[in-house]
């Protein structure tokens, strides 16, 4: 049985530790930001009451962000366990005081990785009922009030300081990765899109789709060309999508696709994680493994255009726990087409048709 992302990214911080590498450049490679489970999830995420739906209001930015390092849909692959980032990475300088975006009780301060410096947490839970956790906040930096605020039971006003940004041990693609992952988590310790209650970030650009087409056997058979199929079989589209940045490539907000002229189904809409409170849960079915890839080096983003959520067919619930199913895609002979179509959180589009044929089998 495959474990959880925490144990695994626990067990790889421990052993660095115990080794005295944390002056090493890639100190904090393979050590991200999988939330603990177990009795931290019952003891933070429990904490939250609203309900996972998109807030009454916006918030400011608890900084202005240089760029969005990752979005909560992106595909994270640092340790052979791939999850869903299940939050943002708001790209800032070292140094950078992490203001509150939004007034509430604190109600943690905890190094959640022990012993890993990188790793300290603030909780604020919101008047609506929003659980607000910031990470990476260098501990040295928190400011007495807060700490007297989360021992009392007390409060912070929306744009306190909570502390500043931890200096990253990374690197990537030639920039310094310091930032700060902003999760948001509602009743039942559902994760949130963050976007959702942010204001607005300057984006006029869509997202590209780079090559789309037939999959089968979890490889593209012709990347876009006019495939003949014979044999079960899916769709796939690698599409990127850049806010504030020119390298740092994340996934789609909302996919769709209409089969053969007819009515658009849905994809996903990472307004939540497939998951909703697991990270791991649906990650290899919605990418596709062959051609992902999530680290420090290398982001190409390949989704399974058939994919369905865990325990979901269409909007048919079935039995809990049941494996992703794919959707059905025509099985009659003869020429075949879909249209898909990709959104940012912005709003902007781009579409992108592909044809194939069914051949009858012999």
């Amino acid at each position: 049985m495959m474990k959880s992302a925490t144990s695994c990214l626990l067990l790889f911080c421990a052993a660095l530790t115990s080794a005295k590498v944390a002056a090493a450049p890639t100190t904090h490679m393979g050590c991200l930001d999988a939330v603990a489970q177990g009795h931290r999830t019952l003891r933070l995420e429990s904490m939250a009451t609203a309900p996972a739906t998109a807030p009454q209001s916006t918030h400011p930015w608890p900084f202005p962000p240089l760029s969005i390092g990752h979005t909560s849909a992106s595909y994270q692959n640092y340790s052979g366990e791939p999850y869903f980032h299940h939050g943002l990475d708001v790209r800032g300088a070292a140094g950078t005081p992490i203001l509150a975006a939004v007034g509430g009780r604190v109600t943690n301060i905890e190094n959640y990785i022990p012993g890993v410096s990188a790793y300290w947490e603030i909780a604020v839970l919101d008047d609506e009922g929003y659980l607000w956790q910031y990470h990476h906040v260098e501990k040295a930096s928190i400011p007495a009030d807060v700490w007297n605020s989360w021992r009392n039971g007390g409060r912070v006003e929306t744009g306190a300081k909570l502390g500043e940004i931890f200096r990253w041990g990374n690197s990537s693609y030639g920039e310094r990765y310091d930032h700060l992952h902003l999760n948001v988590i509602a009743a039942g310790g559902t994760f949130m899109s963050p976007f959702l209650f942010l204001e607005n970030l300057p984006d006029n650009a869509a997202p590209a789709i780079m090559a789309a087409g037939v999959l089968q056997n979890g490889r593209a058979l012709d990347e876009g060309g006019h495939d003949e199929v014979v044999g079960p079989y899916s769709l796939y589209a690698t599409i990127h999508d850049l806010i504030l940045h020119d390298k740092y490539v994340v996934p789609p907000h909302r996919i769709e696709i209409a089969i053969d002229g007819g009515a658009s189904e849905l994809v996903w809409d990472f307004q939540t994680l497939p998951g909703k409170t697991n990270i791991n849960i649906d990650v290899e079915d919605f990418f596709v493994p062959a051609m992902t890839c999530g680290d420090y080096t290398c982001r190409q983003l390949t989704i399974d255009l058939g994919f369905v959520p865990s325990g979901r067919h269409g909007n048919s619930p079935t039995e809990q726990g049941e494996k992703s199913t794919l959707r059905g895609f025509p099985t009659t002979p003869g020429q075949h087409n879909a249209v898909i179509t990709a959104w940012d959180f912005a709003g902007n589009s781009v579409s992108k048709m592909i044809e194939w044929t069914v051949i009858k089998p012999s």
